[in-house]
């Protein structure tokens, strides 16, 4: 028969067993979570890895998009001046837009264009712009007269974009508030008189 001390020396030992058992289970679970937490990280890189991907191709089709739209028009505005020229038209008016000469000042500040302001578009459509004066202003001459228009925001009826609204607003609101605006806007029945004019009396330029 086992003496007390052998039971006690077997009982130690189980104990000791399964502590240590304990030891490499947590250990163990340990590893599985740290396992699990690597594999995250992993997969979340691949997946923002995949998405920058997406997006910088995203990205140079909508640039390659762009720079044929603005290609197509700026042939097909000179196509259709040597087009009309070719035919015997007298002359051809091209409408451009006061965006050439870059984005509206900040508020605060003023920005003042004139006939000697230089060209300076911050964008592929201000530039798009430009490109097809310069395509179509050289066709000018005695027989062949190229006028070029660059207005600023056209409203009137139907309109797009803000001044509907604000228009709306101000018939509504029984206050408005006293603000002096600096932005040059022209109504479509004006221009429509400029570009008469510019054709009754056989204008050329911009």
């Amino acid at each position: 028969m086992k003496s007390g001390a052998d039971f006690n020396a077997i009982k130690t030992k189980s104990a000791d067993l399964k502590r240590k058992m304990g030891e490499i289970l947590k250990k163990l679970d340990e590893k599985e979570k740290e396992f699990a937490r690597i594999k995250k990280e992993q997969a979340e890189k691949e997946l923002a890895e995949a998405a920058e991907k997406a997006k910088v191709e995203q990205e140079a089709k909508a640039a390659a998009a762009e720079k044929e739209a603005k290609k197509q028009a700026e042939e097909a505005a000179k196509a259709a001046a040597e087009k009309a020229k070719a035919e015997g038209v007298k002359q051809f008016v091209f409408m451009s837009s006061a965006i050439v000469y870059g984005e509206s000042a900040p508020i605060g500040k003023q920005k003042m264009i004139t006939k000697d302001t230089p060209v300076s578009p911050a964008n592929s459509y201000g530039d798009s712009k430009v490109q097809a004066e310069n395509g179509i202003l050289p066709l000018n001459d005695e027989s062949f007269k190229v006028v070029v228009l660059r207005p600023p925001m056209i409203y009137g009826p139907n309109s797009k974009g803000n001044f509907p609204r604000l228009a709306k607003l101000a018939v509504k609101t029984p206050l408005f508030p006293a603000y002096h605006n600096k932005r040059s806007m022209l109504f479509i029945d004006n221009l429509s008189e400029f570009v008469k004019q510019a054709i009754l009396r056989q204008l050329s330029g911009t």
